[in-house]
């Protein structure tokens, strides 16, 4: 049996308001909070908008599907020079920041949102 623990964030004057909205919501059920994640998960897709264009290739579409990479975008930015990979066409980044995480006090700026 799971307790909810509305009661303990109250008695303990826990301030919810700045924990991100969609990690808080994965505890709550019935409107009433079980769970609390210390923290979140996020893939980004990083895009070298020079390398792009020199490709003759365009900003990939809200509904790009991982094919679309394979067969259009990583051939053409994928470079092997002496048998060498010297141009990668995607480094992946996965990203674990704590719920109270400002992504603005880092400086970052969201170009394109998914």
């Amino acid at each position: 049996m799971l307790l909810p623990l509305d009661p303990y964030v109250d008695a303990l004057d826990i301030d919810i308001e700045n924990i991100y909205s969609a990690a808080y919501d994965l505890g709550v059920v019935d409107g009433k909070l079980y769970m609390v994640c210390d923290s979140y998960n996020s893939i980004t897709f990083i895009v070298n908008m020079d390398k792009l264009r020199a490709s003759r290739l365009e900003l990939p579409m809200k509904d790009w599907t991982w094919d679309e990479f394979k067969t259009e975008y990583a051939p053409n930015l994928t470079l092997v020079e002496d048998g060498r990979f010297t141009q990668l066409a995607m480094r992946t980044y996965i990203n674990t920041a704590p719920i109270y995480c400002v992504y603005g006090r880092l400086g970052w700026t969201m170009v394109q949102s998914f």
